[in-house]
């Protein structure tokens, strides 16, 4: 019943994962949080998504930007990851971020 209000009827579509690292705390994800990803194959310019970049999922937030994408961190600490054209074929977008959960307490 609380899976079916926090999703409502898109619950094939919604999948969480649980965040390992700080690349994405100025965005107010964490390490340690899960994130809600909403199972989507394509991100307008700026959307925090989940890539496959390399076998290895990462979250970031999408730019394209002419034969390249950009892959940007909100945390200062951390570089953007670039994608030429040429590596398009191993980098997916599996999914828009649509949502954070954390524990208040262990």
């Amino acid at each position: 019943r609380i899976d079916s209000f926090l999703i409502g009827d898109t619950a094939k579509k919604v999948f969480a994962l649980k965040v390992i690292g700080d690349s994405m705390t100025g965005d107010g994800i964490l390490d340690g949080d899960y994130i809600f990803v909403r199972k989507q194959l394509q991100a307008a310019p700026g959307e925090i998504v989940v890539a496959l970049i390399e076998d290895e999922a990462t979250v970031k937030r999408f730019f394209p930007e002419g034969d390249r994408i950009r892959f940007q961190p909100s945390n200062p600490n951390h570089e953007p990851i670039f994608v030429s054209r040429d590596e398009f074929r191993e980098t997916q977008i599996i999914g828009l971020v649509i949502g954070v959960y954390r524990k208040v307490r262990n």
